[in-house]
């Protein structure tokens, strides 16, 4: 009997032993499985958050060129108060896009180096 009673004893403490490690198993999965969502959440949102940024400084940058290119084409009017127009907005656009700034510099210097008496223009375009 106290035989029987052993081996019972041992079989249920290897069988509580067993489920013991088996629950600790599935513990560790899962708390591990919880860490791999929460680190895809966080991956997930910064990615979002860097393709949001880009966005915007795309929408920025594409605007800079529309008013920019509006600006340019404005100069080549022949009506004194567009071409002056273009001339302002230019100003505007380097006062709030300081990396534009040398640049928008350059087109009026450019411009102001374009003859404007339409005689100079023709002899500038023939030499050319």
């Amino acid at each position: 009997m106290d035989a029987i009673k052993t081996g019972l004893s041992i079989g249920v403490g290897t069988g509580g032993t067993v489920a013991l490690l088996l629950a600790m198993r599935r513990q560790g999965l899962s708390e591990r499985e919880q860490a791999h969502r929460e680190e895809v959440a966080v991956t997930t949102q910064t990615h979002a958050e860097r393709v949001a940024s880009a966005s915007e400084h795309d929408v920025a940058e594409r605007r800079v060129t529309e008013l920019y290119t509006a600006a340019a084409d404005r100069f080549g009017s022949d009506k004194a108060p567009v071409r002056l127009a273009g001339l302002y907005a230019l100003e505007r656009l380097a006062q709030d896009t300081p990396a534009q700034r040398q640049t928008i510099v350059n087109v009026i210097c450019a411009y102001l180096r374009v003859p404007s008496h339409p005689s100079a223009r023709l002899l500038a375009q023939q030499k050319n």
